[in-house]
């Protein structure tokens, strides 16, 4: 508990002939730090994130206060909450949805990752069932404050690597978060704000879910990943929709990444040709609506190299694994 922190505070409200009606926001957030933290200590990070969220969410649901505002780990490194302790504690929300009636939920940041495991061999909370839960229980959340959200943050953390672990059922359910919340095809008729990061997903999914934000005016997608489909399509419904945009560190078929053909250099270096930058930014519909978002992908090897090896640090920090925190550095 000693790494994690949580505030509220009261809201300005609004009101007509009488006492304004107080707004609650609450943050959980990490202390920073300068240093990553050790891979073999994760697992406690995560469980102090654990008994935060549980202590905070509990004590909110029983004042009755409505809520405005809610950020759940969105920005801190090294740091993100287990998605079947959201389950778990959000359960009652979902299946009682009238607890949710004095809620004004406008603002929702959140960060969530795999379920921090125990014993694999365990069928209920590594089966494909347990898995299931954890994404339905998030997506029926989603459901539940998604008509009055007007800025969304979500963010997926890779506690495991599905290269080196065995990736359970329930963990491998679980990383197609952001699939069961496409399926659903929500709307979201007042959000304005919309970051995702972090996520494995289809172009399908995807562009559904932007189809159903039809007042989305700001769009940020970084570390994306698509097992199937472009971002072709979800580019071009962007430039014709949003005032703002950045892409940054996007992929096709799992682990192409994009290169921008924009001014610029990309993270590292790789072979030759010349590459283009991973990022790119446009601000103001003018500027937005100019032209197509043309990319392109890698020709040559990765060279390796300090600002590579930097690269997968930041990469690990915000999105995982907490193996590859610390990574060596170039020597």
């Amino acid at each position: 508990m000693e790494n994690i922190m949580s505030s509220g505070k009261r809201g300005e409200g609004s009101g007509s002939g009488s006492p304004p009606q107080p707004l609650f926001a609450i943050t959980l957030t990490k202390r920073k730090q300068e240093k990553s933290p050790e891979s073999k200590n994760w697992e406690n990070i995560w469980n102090g994130a654990a008994q935060a969220f549980r202590i905070t969410a509990q004590a909110f649901y029983r004042s009755k206060l409505p809520l405005e505002a809610l950020d759940v780990f969105g920005q801190p490194q090294w740091c993100s909450l287990d998605c079947g302790v959201f389950a778990s504690t959000t359960n009652n929300l979902v299946t009682t949805p009238s607890s949710m009636h004095h809620w004004q939920l406008k603002r929702l940041s959140l960060s969530l990752s795999h379920h921090v495991t125990g014993d694999r061999e365990d069928e209920n909370r590594e089966g494909l069932a347990a898995g299931r839960q954890h994404t339905q229980t998030f997506c029926d959340f989603v459901g539940l404050v998604c008509s009055s959200l007007e800025d969304l943050d979500l963010r997926w953390y890779k506690a495991h690597r599905g290269d080196t672990d065995a990736l359970t059922d329930a963990l491998r359910e679980e990383q197609l978060l952001f699939d069961r919340l496409g399926s659903r095809q929500f709307d979201f008729p007042r959000l304005k704000t919309c970051s995702l990061r972090g996520f494995f997903t289809t172009g399908d999914f995807l562009f559904s879910f932007l189809k159903h934000c039809p007042a989305l005016e700001s769009l940020m997608l970084k570390e994306i990943h698509l097992g199937a489909g472009s971002f072709r399509s979800i580019f071009d419904h962007a430039v014709d929709t949003v005032k703002y945009l950045h892409f940054e560190d996007l992929y096709e078929d799992n682990w192409k990444m994009l290169y921008f053909n924009a001014p610029g250099k990309p993270n590292f270096p790789v072979g030759a040709p010349r590459h283009r930058p991973n990022n790119i930014t446009r601000v103001g519909a003018a500027e937005v609506r100019s032209k197509p978002v043309r990319y392109s992908f890698r020709t040559g090897d990765i060279i390796g190299s300090p600002d590579y090896h930097r690269w997968i640090r930041r990469r690990a920090a915000m999105y995982g694994p907490p193996s590859l925190w610390n990574y060596p550095l170039w020597r």
